[in-house]
């Protein structure tokens, strides 16, 4: 070692401590070159992942029969005889009836609409074909007090002893409705059409102070919850005076703010903006002045005009 030593110091001519740091480096040298050949000789087996392969798929197959297994199915529904004219819309979900056709269901009854039949169930809004035929088993609609207890009385009696069932109906002649003039129609007269109790008549008088009196039967359309049964009713018993005496105008020139916009056809943007408007340029002196205001479409131009005084 001595003499490889004095050896690299004469070939390299560096001094004692140099050659011994070389020395002890050249080993460490020799490592680092030859460490990777040796590791790659030690690592050169591949490993066989397949079996590792087959365990996980047969993992992955055993948990897809797991969820087959344990699949809760579609949602179980809980059936019930019930009453449709007394039934909440929580109770209906509960039969599989969507929450949306419930909450019309709900709103169709408070308004004061009623089933008669099985068949009357179809005229919820929303109410698909496959929920009513599962649901139509389940309805029983109660026969009133007064109504069943003729039924058990009639039952009671011997055959020939019943009289027939038109003379009841003979005895009685039903007045007919005489046409009346809807602006000046309290809620007795309204409740005589079939279909109208006291909240749809209630519901028409309210919308004709809004408005300040009808000017057509079209507007009874835009009463919210009116069927076509009791819009051609209406159509037919109703009229309006066409000299529209009794109508209450809008000084579109002097109103507030708020008071256009408590007029069914003003938003309040659009209430604001005839204001502004008014403010900026001056009086309105006729309908077509209202057209120039951008929030104001045609359309609400044209209804409102017969409300409005210059």
């Amino acid at each position: 070692m001595i003499k490889f030593q004095l050896w690299v110091r004469s070939v390299f001519g560096i001094s004692r401590s140099q050659s011994t740091g070389m020395l002890m480096l050249l080993p460490l040298s020799l490592f680092l070159v030859l460490a990777p050949s040796f590791i790659k000789q030690l690592l050169d087996e591949q490993v066989d992942l397949e079996k590792e392969k087959q365990q996980l798929d047969l993992l992955i197959a055993q948990m897809e029969v797991d969820t087959t297994l344990y699949d809760p199915g579609p949602f179980n529904y809980k059936y019930k005889m019930f009453d449709p004219n007394h039934i909440s819309g929580q109770e209906l979900e509960m039969m599989g009836v969507d929450k949306g056709v419930a909450s019309n269901w709900e709103r169709y009854l408070a308004s004061g609409g009623k089933f008669y039949a099985v068949d009357d169930i179809k005229k919820v809004y929303g109410l698909s074909a496959e929920t009513f035929g599962r649901i139509r088993d389940y309805v029983k609609i109660k026969v009133p007090a007064k109504k069943e207890m003729k039924q058990q009385f009639s039952e009671q009696v011997p055959a020939e002893e019943r009289r027939p069932a038109v003379s009841t109906y003979t005895q009685v002649s039903k007045k007919a409705i005489q046409p009346f003039d809807i602006n000046k129609a309290d809620t007795m007269a309204l409740k005589q059409l079939k279909g109208i109790g006291s909240v749809f008549s209630k519901r028409i008088l309210k919308y004709r102070e809004s408005l300040g009196g009808f000017v057509s039967k079209d507007q009874l359309k835009e009463i919210w919850g009116l069927n076509e049964a009791v819009l051609a009713q209406l159509d037919t018993l109703v009229y309006i005076d066409q000299s529209l005496s009794g109508i209450r105008l809008l000084a579109v020139n002097e109103a507030t703010e708020q008071q256009l916009a408590r007029h069914p056809y003003l938003s309040n943007n659009q209430a604001g903006a005839i204001v502004a408007y008014r403010y900026q340029h001056g009086k309105f002196h006729q309908v077509s002045d209202l057209y120039h205001i951008h929030r104001l479409d045609s359309a609400t131009v044209a209804k409102l005009a017969p409300y409005l005084e210059f």
